[in-house]
Formats: C-alpha cells, structure tokens, sequence
C-alpha cells in the first residue's frame, strides 16, 4: 500500500515538473493608455511565419514615475470555446509595479523581451520608471514557464497599470498540450 502511494505522487510530481507541458498559440494582442503624455503604448499582431504568430509594437515612458505607488494588475479569463470567458484564480491583485517587475516579469517575460525589444527593463529593476522608449519587433509568448495546472483552452490576460500612468493591455491566445 505505502508502495502504491508513493508511485502515485512521484507520477504526479513527474506531471507537474514537466519542462514543457504546453504550446501557446498566441492571437491577438491591444494595448491603450489612458495618459499618452506619461506613457504611450501601442502593441499588434504580426505574422512571424506560417501559423506562427507573435505582436510588435512600442512601449514609450515620457514621464518619470514612482513604481511603488503605480499598481499593476492582471486577471486571467479562460474559455474552452473562445467566446464566451470566466476569471480564473491566476490573476496578480493590485500590486507596486517594482514588485511585479522584480517577481512575475522575471519569470514570465523578462527573456521574451530581451531577445525581441530594445530598451528592455533592467532586473533588478528600481523606482522610478524612467524614461525610455522600448520598441519590439516579432515577439513570441514562451509557454515553458507556465503553470502546469493550466486547462486546455481559450485564455485572456488583462493588464493594467494605474495610478499614474493608466495603461491596459490585453492578449488573447489558446494553449493546447504539446
């Protein structure tokens, strides 16, 4: 019996330690910003090459700003048919953007944006933001990274960055097992 138990939780174990378990194929991505003479963001799809999609874009900073009272947040909405969505538990609640910049982008898309965008963010990263102008080109999401507890489906993320400046960025993309 002791056996059986321990075999059942070094497969799951196996199952959530998988380097890649998923494959994202990304759709759409917008981006608006509530006060351009702060920080202007504009962000689309591109084709990369058949099949293969990713978003190019800029990311502009015009004004300084203290990234410990700017807050960031992001829900997660899921579909498994891709019209119709519910919140998911994956989401970051309003959080100082240093924080966010020094933890989940780190992980999730510091890499991203190193290999695709000029100007990236430093890690570590300091208040203030300060001025720059990041412009990328043919980014592609990374899905080696992801939570491994993720249903097959429909995803959408929505960022937003507020309390100076207010900015919203939303991306869409379907995840299928690899």
């Amino acid at each position: 019996m002791a056996f059986k138990i321990a075999k059942r939780i070094w497969f799951l174990i196996g199952l959530t330690c998988s380097a890649s378990a998923y494959v994202l194929d990304f759709y759409d991505i917008s981006a608006s910003s509530a006060t351009p003479d702060i920080m202007d963001v504009y962000f689309k799809q591109v084709r990369i090459s058949r099949g293969i999609y990713g978003f190019s874009g800029f990311m502009e900073v015009k004004q300084e700003f203290d990234t410990d009272v700017t807050k960031y947040k992001l829900d997660v909405f899921y579909s498994s048919n891709g019209l119709s969505y519910s919140l998911t538990p994956f989401r970051i609640s309003p959080t100082p953007v240093t924080s966010v910049m020094n933890k989940e982008y780190l992980i999730y898309l510091k890499d991203m944006f190193d290999k695709c965008c000029t100007n990236a963010f430093p890690y570590p990263f300091f208040s203030p933001m300060t001025i720059r102008n990041m412009t990328c080109e043919n980014c592609q999401f990374a899905s080696n990274n992801f939570p491994t507890v993720l249903r097959v489906g429909f995803y959408k993320a929505v960022v937003s960055i507020y309390d100076k400046p207010n900015v919203t960025i939303i991306a869409t993309g379907q995840i299928e097992l690899s």
